[in-house]
């Protein structure tokens, strides 16, 4: 999934955004599909360049959790909205890949302009997943 910057570039790829923001990467991820062309993220640290594959990151995850990752994303925390409490982006992910649901409801945030009562609900669901080991707690 990641090619070092001189591998990229004797490739012959052009097809790249330069950026450091996990949310052009979420971004990326989610609208692959509809884009054709080779993509690449371009990431620098320190002093050390760095090409993430889109395409085979997509292949990796896969769609249907792709597609839910802006909702994801937004809700577990970025640049406006404050993560949640001693719980990181990992054991959160973990729970979108495990739970069709949950990737139903990630990518159904953001769709109306107002929140059903069952995508409340899910999200409560979600939520106590993150925190509680006891199976069935769903109410916030």
């Amino acid at each position: 999934m990641l090619l070092h910057a001189s591998h990229a570039a004797n490739a012959g790829y052009a097809d790249v955004i330069s950026s450091e923001d996990t949310d052009v990467l979420v971004i990326s991820l989610a609208f692959k599909i509809f884009i054709a062309t080779s993509m690449f993220i371009k990431t620098t640290k320190q002093s050390r360049t760095t090409y993430v594959d889109v395409s085979k990151v997509l292949q990796v995850v896969g769609v249907q959790v792709c597609r839910a990752l802006p909702g994801f994303h937004a809700f577990t925390g970025c640049d406006i909205v404050s993560a949640f409490f001693g719980q990181g982006k990992v054991k959160a992910l973990k729970l979108l890949s495990q739970n069709r649901s949950f990737v139903n409801l990630f990518q159904e945030i953001g769709m109306h302009w107002q929140m059903e009562e069952e995508l409340f609900e899910k999200i409560q669901e979600f939520t106590c997943t993150m925190y509680s080991s006891v199976a069935g707690t769903s109410d916030v």
